[in-house]
């Protein structure tokens, strides 16, 4: 099976966690990314870019853990072409 049928464009327009997802971006071997509106107090609003595991590999332990190291090193980096890193965790499962 290839990794990439099994994106999440049925989740468009549905919440996820604090996030909605108003349209997906692209869709690698691995990760999709989405552009979401991350909603907080109040009516606080933020357009984000959300990178999300394929359903493929969110039972692999060790690509989850690399996931998570990636998202650490790129909360490091500041720079105005590169797209900053506000959060990351898992939400029912999906990281």
């Amino acid at each position: 099976m290839n990794p990439t049928e099994t994106s999440r464009t049925d989740m468009l327009n549905q919440q996820f966690g604090p996030y909605r997802l108003v349209s997906r971006l692209g869709v690698g071997g691995m990760a999709e990314t989405f552009i979401a509106i991350r909603r907080g107090p109040g009516d606080f609003k933020q357009r984000v870019c959300l990178k999300l595991v394929l359903p493929f590999f969110r039972d692999n332990e060790d690509f989850i853990r690399l996931f998570e190291r990636e998202a650490k090193l790129a909360a490091k980096l500041r720079h105005r072409n590169i797209v900053g890193v506000i959060d990351f965790g898992e939400i029912d499962g999906t990281s």
